[in-house]
């Protein structure tokens, strides 16, 4: 049997095939959360830069966290490298992840 990472790239890539448009706006909504949330070890969680304490969550900030937390990896979105920067697919995340150097917030 496929190991996890495998299973989730093959599908979230078969999803980008049936409809690239519907798996982008997913994977671009960001939901308000807590600071609960926020600081979740290895949920990645988005802080905005012009209002402090105020956080947004999406779909690939989820499945990282538990892909993480599974395998030790995550997977990134890949785009077209034109003005558009569409949706072409998912990856594995380039480099391997230590426990000791993840880093949950990303900026806005």
């Amino acid at each position: 049997m496929d190991n996890l990472i495998e299973v989730v790239l093959k599908v979230l890539n078969e999803a980008v095939a049936a409809d690239a448009a519907a798996v982008e706006r997913l994977v671009t909504n960001r939901i308000p959360c807590n600071k609960t949330l926020a600081d979740h070890p290895t949920i990645l969680v988005s802080e905005s830069k012009t209002q402090a304490g105020i956080f947004h969550v999406g779909f690939l900030g989820v499945l990282n966290g538990i892909l993480e937390q599974a395998c030790g990896q995550r997977i990134a979105v890949m785009v077209e490298q034109d003005e558009d920067q569409r949706l072409v697919g998912f990856c594995l995340y380039p480099k391997p992840l230590k426990p000791a150097s993840v880093t949950h917030r990303d900026s806005e």
